[in-house]
């Protein structure tokens, strides 16, 4: 991870989510319908492991949209939403990738923006960390820097020989350059 920890690390929404949901109110996850699940309680504290000690967090617009559109349905989503703004935005390392640019991309039906905005961000070698199969499969099929976080609960909180290798600075990426799509 410390390979990465400059560069940033990116959570897909659902993980941003659960993170975030955690942080303002743990009891939450539980009862909150996207975050419920009856691995929740177990993936939190596994996640803030795989963040620890916090590495720079990386969000796209199109990330923080989506974990914006789930919090509708929160319990207190007026006061979460107040939280993020005044607790957490100014925190998180923003990235801009052009939704034309995202939309080009061949996965972008199958994925969709947000993904794809990961996506891009991967191939600027940053680290992805999903629980999204589909974007992990991408990710990996093009050899790009990707942690799927069902593979973390699998482990019982140990590392396989990939995500080991990824914190160890033993992935072999491309070079790619950031290229225009980024502002």
């Amino acid at each position: 991870m410390r390979k990465f920890r400059d560069a940033g690390v990116l959570l897909d929404a659902q993980l941003l989510l659960l993170l975030l949901v955690g942080e303002y109110d743990r009891q939450q996850v539980q009862t909150f319908k996207r975050t419920r699940s009856r691995t929740a309680l177990e993936d939190l504290p596994q996640l803030r492991l795989l963040l620890a000690p916090r590495p720079k967090l990386l969000v796209t617009p199109h990330i923080l949209t989506e974990v914006d559109n789930f919090a509708d349905s929160l319990r207190a989503a007026e006061s979460f939403r107040g939280w993020l703004r005044d607790e957490v935005i100014g925190h998180l390392f923003e990235r801009s990738v052009r939704s034309q640019a995202a939309a080009r991309e061949t996965m972008f039906p199958r994925l969709g923006l947000a993904d794809c905005s990961a996506v891009k961000l991967a191939r600027a070698r940053r680290l992805v960390v999903t629980k999204d199969v589909d974007l992990y499969i991408e990710l990996n099929r093009e050899q790009l820097p990707v942690i799927n976080f069902h593979h973390l609960r699998h482990q019982a909180m140990g590392l396989d020989k990939e995500v080991a290798a990824i914190f160890n600075g033993g992935s072999q990426l491309p070079e790619q350059d950031r290229g225009p799509e980024f502002s």
